[in-house]
């Protein structure tokens, strides 16, 4: 039975983050007059060759804030991650998703 489990929840893990991996940023314009709660101070786990970590940040759900746990992204060649973050404009905070973008030549060469 425990090993039905692991196996399970091994299962689930791997099918989850193949979906988060493969899945293009969500493209989508939330605003909100709340302001966001400072990020949450997080040590990610040891690094992982080949991948890249994208911190977690706040998600808001139309009534309050919730946190979203940061995770690893397999790398892109040529690309770094823009983290997922709030932007103030005036009295409102616009969320700006995650995305990749170019590297800098500089890093693109390495």
């Amino acid at each position: 039975m425990k090993r039905l489990i692991t196996f399970t929840l091994t299962a689930i893990s791997t099918a989850t983050l193949a979906l988060l991996i493969s899945a293009p940023a969500q493209s989508r314009d939330v605003y909100t007059d709340q302001t966001p709660p400072p990020p949450k101070e997080f040590q990610p786990p040891r690094p992982r060759d080949g991948y890249v970590w994208a911190t977690g940040f706040w998600d808001w759900n139309g009534k309050n804030f919730h946190w979203v746990n940061g995770t690893w992204l397999v790398e892109r060649r040529a690309r770094h991650w823009v983290a997922d973050h709030w932007e103030q404009s005036d009295a409102r905070w616009h969320f700006v998703p995650g995305r990749w973008e170019q590297a800098p030549i500089s890093e693109a060469h390495r």
